[in-house]
C-alpha cells in the first residue's frame, strides 16, 4: 500500500479525487487530506506520505510555497491545476507529474505508475557500499582529490556545490549537491537540509529551535529542515523532540 495525501482548498475536489482513488487504485491508502497550506505542511511532516496530490492554488498561497517550505527532493508530488502555464515551473520544482483538470484517467494512471517505479527503484536491493577516501572534483585542466576526512560541510549553490574544508579552504565543484552526495557514499555525511550536507565528525553542537540548527566546528550554523529533522535526530542518536 502507498500512503497518500490530498491537498486542495476545495472540499468537493478532495472528495471527487478521494472517490476516484478508492475506486480505481486500491493500492493507494489515503491517510489524510488538507485544505490549507499550514495544515498540509503539518500533515506531510507528520505522516511522511508516499504520494502527495497537490492542487496549485491554496487560497491566497500556492503549491510552490508549500514545496519551498518542505524543502525535500525526495517527496513524490503530483500537481493538479486548471492552468497549463504552470507546467514549466512545476518541472523546475521537481514534481513527479503535472495533471490538468479535469483529470484524465490515463494521465492519472501514468502519474501513479511513475511514482511506483521511482519508489521501487529506490528500495531495490543495492550492492554493499564501499566507502571512499577521496572525492574527485573534475575540471578542464585537472582532477582534484579531496580527502573526505577534510570536508566539514557541502552547500548547494545552484547547479554548483561549494565544498568547505579544514584550514578555511573552499572548493567549488561544477556539479549539483545531489550528484556530489551520490559520489561520497560515506556514513559520516548527513543531509540535514535540501541545501546542505554535513560531516557529523565536525558538528560542534545542535541549537534547539523549532527544527534545530547544526553548528559546525568552524562556527557556521546550518538549519535542519522540517523533513530532515527525524532522520537527523536518529542519525545523531537522540529523539526528535530533543531538537525543540
Amino acid at each position: 500500500m502507498l500512503s497518500t495525501i490530498i491537498v486542495d482548498d476545495e472540499r468537493l475536489n478532495i472528495s471527487l479525487l478521494e472517490s476516484t482513488l478508492q475506486k480505481y487504485y486500491p493500492e493507494l491508502k489515503i491517510i489524510g487530506t488538507a485544505e490549507t497550506l499550514h495544515n498540509a505542511f503539518e500533515l506531510i511532516i507528520n505522516k511522511k506520505p508516499d504520494i502527495i496530490f497537490l492542487d496549485i492554488q491554496l487560497h491566497d498561497q500556492t503549491a510552490f510555497d508549500l514545496i519551498e517550505m518542505l524543502d525535500d527532493d525526495d517527496l513524490n508530488i503530483i500537481l493538479i491545476t486548471a492552468y497549463e502555464y504552470y507546467g514549466i515551473k512545476a518541472i523546475k520544482y521537481g514534481v513527479v507529474d503535472y495533471l490538468l483538470k479535469p483529470i484524465q484517467m490515463v494521465e492519472l494512471t501514468n502519474a501513479i505508475k511513475k511514482i511506483k517505479n521511482k519508489i521501487q527503484l529506490k528500495t531495490s536491493v543495492k550492492q554493499p557500499v564501499i566507502e571512499k577516501e577521496f572525492l574527485h572534483i573534475h575540471s578542464r585542466e585537472h582532477i582534484e582529490m579531496l580527502k573526505l576526512v577534510d570536508i566539514i560541510y557541502l552547500a548547494a549553490n545552484g547547479s554548483y556545490t561549494d565544498i568547505y574544508l579544514i584550514n578555511n579552504v573552499k572548493v567549488v565543484a561544477s556539479r549539483p549537491l545531489k550528484y556530489i552526495e551520490e559520489q561520497i557514499q560515506a556514513t559520516n555525511f548527513l543531509r540535514v537540509h535540501n541545501s546542505y550536507i554535513v560531516n557529523i565528525y565536525y558538528i560542534d553542537k545542535i541549537i534547539k529551535t523549532k527544527y534545530g540548527r547544526v553548528v559546525m566546528k568552524n562556527g557556521f550554523e546550518i538549519p535542519i529542515s522540517a523533513t530532515k529533522r527525524k532522520i537527523v535526530a536518529e542519525s545523531l542518536g537522540f529523539k526528535t523532540n530533543h531538537l525543540e
